[in-house]
């Protein structure tokens, strides 16, 4: 017995503890994915901000009317003229374009450099340096992707500016980000292009000041390519582009190998709807499940530590209470419902009040359970069998009607041997239902159906056609009473509905260890209604496990699945369909 319960708080501590570090680690690793994912949407959010800014100040350029109307001047101007007239207009109007477009950079300079491009080949500067000059930007990589954009924002990936390496001293050399949009006049016809320049390091500061040594912050542009870090050699670049393919939604956590390390990484990547980069956090799963290492070494210690505390316990115990726990539990395990309550109570003799005082208590609620056991199983087998007795007792008064009507009309017209053969079937049929058999062999079920339909046939005559094709092996299986021919007389009824001749099948087999049999009729099939209500009780039924009570009023289909629920279980076959070509089928069978 010490094994015993040493082996069940043994069990009790490891479920307890599995639960904590089931709970811990999953909880470690939702906020360790949290973390990461908010990381990347940070991130992604503050490069968004620094494209605002650029964008803020393009549309400032773009539709502030002094803007459009001194751009415009400055275009028109000089175009034809020498003169010192012309030239000083020109200076004055140069002049008021650079005051107009520092105001809108302002004292704090957002941006770098704000430059305007006029379809003429001319270039006006203002920002980090200021000029006027001749300048081609055809060959500029985004001239065609602006043009195509029809005034929309795009923004290049990181690139020299050359003509600031020409006018700015060298320190101040590096990479920028440009936004460009086409520029339009106040009658809406394109003047000219309108590039916002920002410095790299700036545009990416908060990348390069917020990263830690556990995880590594990539951004790429639409075109899958790497514009952050700057710094990576070109195998470097043709690895951590895989990152790229691996984001396929707007935002989500994959897992990929690194190539480099040969270890698996876990990305969280967020795509930009105002930019169009994705910014991908990576952060290798060893660095990432660091946390939970030390949380599941931590429940590993206190699981053994517990283990040998209840190794102790467990030992002191058995000591103490095994012999009478070990006699009150024969006394459970020995329990049988189909005995006698017992008279006589057996002490335990453990020295624990608690322990007789349950002893006794168990045999006397023993004794009332069996006896409340036996009267319940006794009243529910008397009302069953009674509603089953009921059901198969009755018969369709219609049927008799229309039988007694064909007698008539046969006894007028001197049908002695019809009017024989009629009375002998539904005789032999009256016998048959009102018998107490519950159980009956198949080929009795056939005959009986036999004798229904050639009564029916009577009535119908050469309008109904029938046919019973049985597997011969199945003729001596034993099933409920009344379980086919109540399919057979629902067919006839729903089948003859339309218009002749009217069809009805009964068709048996055996497969995988089953008896199926399935009846079927050419009339216009079940309501669609009506079907779905029948199989949602059927759904409810198998869901719940409840058997509902039988209706006595009629032999409906439902009536019929719950008494093969009760004979066969969970091996029941009960499907009910319109057949495509027109009619219906009835489909039931159980375990051989």
């Amino acid at each position: 017995m010490f094994i015993t319960y040493f082996l069940i708080i043994s069990t009790l501590i490891l479920l307890f503890c599995a639960s904590i570090y089931i709970w811990g680690n999953t909880s470690l690793k939702a906020q360790a994915k949290s973390d990461i994912s908010g990381l990347s949407s940070t991130y992604s959010q503050a490069l968004s901000n620094q494209v605002g800014i650029m964008d803020s100040v393009s549309l400032n350029v773009v539709y502030l009317n002094l803007v459009k109307q001194t751009f415009s001047d400055y275009i028109t101007l000089g175009k034809g003229r020498t003169d010192v007239h012309s030239a000083a207009e020109k200076l004055y109007n140069t002049k008021q374009l650079t005051d107009v477009l520092m105001g809108i950079l302002g004292p704090n300079m957002p941006v770098k450099q704000i430059n305007l491009y006029d379809f003429n080949g001319h270039m006006f500067a203002t920002g980090t340096y200021n000029t006027d000059i001749q300048y081609s930007f055809h060959n500029r990589f985004w001239y065609r992707e602006v043009l195509s954009n029809a005034g929309k924002k795009y923004i290049t990936s990181p690139h020299e500016d050359m003509q600031v390496s020409k006018l700015i001293d060298a320190n101040l050399h590096g990479k920028y980000i440009s936004l460009c949009r086409e520029y339009y006049d106040k009658n809406y016809n394109p003047q000219g292009i309108v590039e916002i320049e920002q410095d790299y390091n700036t545009l990416f500061s908060i990348l390069k000041n917020s990263g830690t040594k556990r995880e590594q912050v990539y951004v790429f542009n639409t075109s899958g390519d790497i514009i952050y870090p700057d710094n990576l050699s070109p195998k470097e670049a043709g690895i951590y582009s895989k990152y790229y393919a691996a984001t396929t939604s707007q935002k989500g956590i994959v897992t990929i190998t690194n190539s480099l390390t040969k270890q698996s990484d876990l990305l969280s990547y967020v795509k930009s709807d105002d930019t169009g980069w994705t910014t991908v956090v990576a952060i290798s799963e060893q660095a990432f499940l660091q946390p939970i290492y030390f949380f599941s070494l931590a429940i590993l210690l206190s699981t053994i530590a517990l283990l040998a505390l209840a190794f102790f316990l467990s030992f002191l115990t058995a000591k103490k209470i095994t012999a009478p726990i070990s006699k009150l539990r024969r006394t459970v395990k020995n329990i049988d419902y189909n005995a006698e309550p017992s008279d006589s109570i057996g002490e335990l003799n453990s020295g624990f009040i608690e322990l007789e005082e349950l002893n006794h208590a168990f045999i006397r609620m023993d004794a009332r359970v069996k006896k409340s056991v036996e009267e319940a199983m006794l009243s529910h087998q008397s009302e069953m069998q009674s509603r089953i007795l009921a059901l198969q007792s009755k018969m369709n008064p219609h049927f008799l009607f229309n039988t007694l009507s064909i007698i008539n009309a046969m006894a007028e017209e001197e049908m002695c041997k019809q009017i024989k053969s009629i009375c002998m079937n539904v005789s032999d049929m009256l016998r048959y239902i009102s018998s107490d058999t519950s159980l009956i062999t198949l080929d009795n079920e056939i005959q009986y159906i036999d004798q229904y339909i050639a009564c029916i046939k009577y009535f119908y005559g050469d309008k109904l056609s029938y046919s019973i094709v049985v597997d011969r092996a199945m003729y001596t299986l034993k099933i409920p009473k009344l379980l086919v021919q109540p399919l057979v007389e629902n067919a006839v009824k729903h089948g003859t509905k339309n218009t002749p001749p009217w069809t009805v099948a009964v068709k048996g087999f055996i497969k995988d260890g089953l008896w199926q049999i399935d009846v079927l009729d050419n009339g216009s099939g079940f309501d669609l209604k009506k079907l779905y209500d029948l199989n949602q009780k059927i759904r409810e039924i198998d869901k719940t496990g409840l058997l509902p009570s039988l209706e006595i009023e009629g032999m409906g289909l439902l009536n019929t699945y719950i008494r093969l629920k009760m004979q066969y279980g969970n091996e029941t076959i009960f499907h009910i369909e319109n057949v495509k070509t027109g009619g219906s089928k009835v489909s039931i069978g159980g375990n051989i």
